[in-house]
């Protein structure tokens, strides 16, 4: 019996796309402007907003720190962070960085998302969030309910939709049905940028907030003179910028 090789990966870059990059990159390089966030990470941030019909699009390092922002931007500190059993590590990585305490939901078996009921129970003061993972790309045929549990109990929803790039499930839009959506481009995922990660929201102050702590927690009120140890360098350049932006494309 032969034995297949599978990769994890097979990225094909076709030409139209390599030359794309090449005179962003010569624009970049030929510019006075900072090589780190700059002219195409407001243009991807912008376009992938539209995209997903976000009010707000926040790019940064990678879809870990996406999840980490997200729940330092609400404050989970000392708080209780339901995760479905079925995710990769970085679910979880990301709410002990933000100081939130992992309580796992059971999941169900048709789109591998977490169980309803077994939300249902576990939903008391303690929780500081809930985070759903669209696993495959494919949203919970529950998400309606999902949704209504955490508005009914006052819980915000943070969709890890590392594999769902504008992914949809009727009028509903992977990184809008919660309070906030993160997103990953590493090498494995729909769309790459070889890292790299999104936060979407409608809600302007979680994007202000998550804005200030991924630039070291500078208060952007004061001209970002004043930093803040609970921020971190979650940064990206502009050439990951630029190639998301082909990606868009």
């Amino acid at each position: 019996m032969k034995n297949f090789n599978i990769p994890i990966f097979k990225l094909k870059f076709d030409i139209k796309s390599k030359l794309k990059f090449l005179k962003g990159a010569w624009d970049i390089l030929s510019s006075d402007r900072p090589l780190g966030e700059s002219k195409y990470t407001k243009e991807f941030e912008d376009r992938f907003a539209k995209m997903t019909d976000s009010k707000f699009a926040l790019v940064c390092s990678n879809g870990t720190t996406a999840i980490e922002l997200a729940l330092k931007s609400i404050d989970v500190k000392g708080k209780k962070v339901l995760i479905p059993s079925n995710t990769f590590f970085a679910t979880s990585v990301a709410v002990t960085n933000a100081g939130g305490i992992i309580e796992l939901l059971d999941m169900e078996p048709d789109s591998f998302s977490i169980d309803v009921k077994d939300l249902e129970t576990k939903l008391t003061p303690e929780i500081g969030a809930v985070i759903i993972v669209h696993i495959g790309g494919i949203i919970s045929h529950d998400i309606k309910k999902i949704l209504s549990v955490c508005k009914k109990n006052g819980i915000p929803l943070i969709e890890d939709a590392a594999h769902a790039h504008f992914s949809s499930k009727g009028d509903y839009k992977a990184g809008t049905i919660g309070d906030i959506g993160t997103f990953s481009f590493f090498t494995t995922k729909v769309m790459t940028t070889g890292e790299g990660g999104m936060i979407t929201t409608n809600n302007k102050k979680y994007y202000e907030k998550m804005k200030s702590l991924k630039n070291f927690g500078r208060d952007i009120n004061d001209g970002g003179i004043i930093a803040s140890p609970e921020g971190n360098n979650f940064k990206i350049n502009e050439f990951t910028s630029l190639l998301g932006c082909i990606e868009l494309d």
